[in-house]
This record gives structure tokens, C-alpha cells and sequence, in this order.
């Protein structure tokens, strides 16, 4: 049960992230076929950075917390203004110069926030089937409930500064499981 919390948490908030990046650049960018694709090309290679990275450290069990812990830690520091981070990684792809810095742009957005979510899918940190039943079940709840509730303008700050100390919580409770598996504790 406490990997299936930790999926719906953790992947919840980064699929909130992707969901109000896609309404952004919708908004933002004309839509094209190099972009969609872009798009869905970074997200796939996400998976497969996720997946890598999760593997290079599994025989590192205190090395997996760790990074998950320093990744929880920045992803709490970073996000004080999620807004303006979002509405950052949209402006970066419209400075694009054509088609090819656009969705080079764009990759790149979708590839990091994909990396971050698989990263902690596959990493040896717990039940991988659990993780993942909280990641669907988060990943639906945020695709039916963001436009309900961005109609009623609720989501754009409290939620985010819930998820923000949910990052600072994880990472604590990372940390300590990192020192702990180093036999630090």
C-alpha cells in the first residue's frame, strides 16, 4: 500500500506538470505534426532514460535512495513558482528559431519530465507493480479531473504548494531510507 501512495504522489504530480505544460504550449505554440511527435518521442524516451538510470543503480540500493532523495530536494527547491517554471519551458520552445529548434525544444521538455517519473517507476525502491498501479491511478485522475478543475481555477497555486512539501517529505523520508540501507543509521 505505501508504494501504490508513493506512485499515486509522486507520478500525480509530475503527470499535473506534463498536463498543464501540453495546455500551455497549446495555447502557446501552433500545433504541428514535428511538435506532436516531438512530443511523444520524448515521453517514449523518457521510459527508456528511466528505465537505464534505474538500472545503472539498482546493485547501489543506498545510491537509489539517495539520488531519489537529492531528486525529491531539488524538485522542492525548484518548484516555489511552478507557474513560472511551466510557463519558462513554454517561452524556451517559442524562442525556437523553425520547426527543428521547436521541437527539439519540446523533446526536451517532454523527455525530462517522462525521465523523472520513469526514474522513480523503475528504480529498486520498492514493489515495481505497486508503484505502477499508483502511477495509473494517478495518471487517470489527473487527465479527468484537470479541466474540471482548471474551469473552476482551484488547481493554479494550493494544489501545487501541497505537492511542493510532498516533494521536501519524500525527500526526507529518501534520505533517511539512504542512510539507513548504507548502514549509516
Amino acid at each position: 500500500m505505501e508504494y501504490i501512495i508513493s506512485g499515486f504522489v509522486y507520478v500525480g504530480r509530475e503527470v499535473l506538470e506534463i498536463v498543464f505544460l501540453t495546455y500551455l504550449i497549446m495555447g502557446s505554440l501552433t500545433i504541428t505534426t514535428p511538435i506532436i511527435l516531438s512530443g511523444i518521442a520524448g515521453l517514449i524516451a523518457g521510459v527508456g532514460g528511466g528505465y537505464l538510470l534505474g538500472e545503472l543503480l539498482e546493485p547501489y540500493e543506498w545510491a537509489t535512495y539517495g539520488v531519489l532523495a537529492v531528486l525529491m530536494l531539488y524538485l522542492f527547491y525548484n518548484s516555489k513558482n511552478i507557474q513560472e517554471h511551466i510557463s519558462r519551458h513554454v517561452n524556451e520552445a517559442r524562442k525556437g528559431i523553425g520547426v527543428f529548434a521547436g521541437a527539439s525544444a519540446i523533446f526536451i521538455i517532454y523527455f525530462r519530465e517522462s525521465m523523472e517519473i520513469n526514474t522513480f517507476l523503475f528504480m529498486d525502491t520498492g514493489d515495481f507493480t505497486s508503484k505502477l498501479i499508483g502511477a495509473i491511478i494517478a495518471i487517470v485522475v489527473v487527465v479527468v479531473a484537470t479541466p474540471i478543475i482548471m474551469k473552476r481555477k482551484i488547481i493554479q497555486k494550493n494544489l501545487f504548494q501541497i505537492t511542493r512539501y510532498t516533494f521536501l517529505l519524500f525527500g526526507s523520508w529518501f534520505a533517511y531510507e539512504a542512510l539507513e540501507h548504507a548502514h549509516i543509521l
